[in-house]
């Protein structure tokens, strides 16, 4: 069963799709952005047509979950990233293998070779993954 609390500390560390969208472009930045700049990065990479006032709206629930701090800087606005795209996609990867694959790796990794075809360059990958972890272990 899960409690409120709970359930309200999942949803501070959960992306909404409109939330990765901006997210993602804050990741893919190398610096700050200022909020014009990332309006701008967001409608091009994904498509969209945001406002200003909407990709603040996401900005500030961003903030307010601890994905970014928004620096001013005289009349400028510029977004920092607190977590990096590394840390988030692993916390949702662990989350993801918890819920869908009984906590199990094997089965993570199964869906996914299920999924879609793989080539043998990264099947190769893999196996010297695995072999790293086997010679790690040892």
């Amino acid at each position: 069963m899960v409690f409120m609390q709970d359930w309200e500390e999942e949803e501070k560390k959960t992306l909404t799709a409109c939330e990765t969208f901006v997210m993602k472009s804050v990741w893919n930045q190398e610096e700050d952005y200022n909020i014009q700049e990332l309006v701008d990065a967001v409608n091009r990479e994904y498509g969209r047509d945001y406002k200003r006032s909407t990709v603040v709206n996401f900005l500030i629930r961003l903030s307010d979950k601890g994905f970014v701090k928004i620096r001013h800087k005289g009349r400028m606005a510029f977004i920092h990233p607190l977590i990096t795209e590394q840390e988030y996609t692993r916390e949702m990867l662990k989350e993801q293998k918890r819920f869908w694959f009984q906590g199990k790796a094997s089965h993570l990794v199964a869906s996914l070779l299920e999924a879609e075809e793989i080539d043998k360059e990264e099947r190769d990958v893999i196996r010297r993954m695995l072999n790293e972890l086997d010679e790690d272990a040892d």
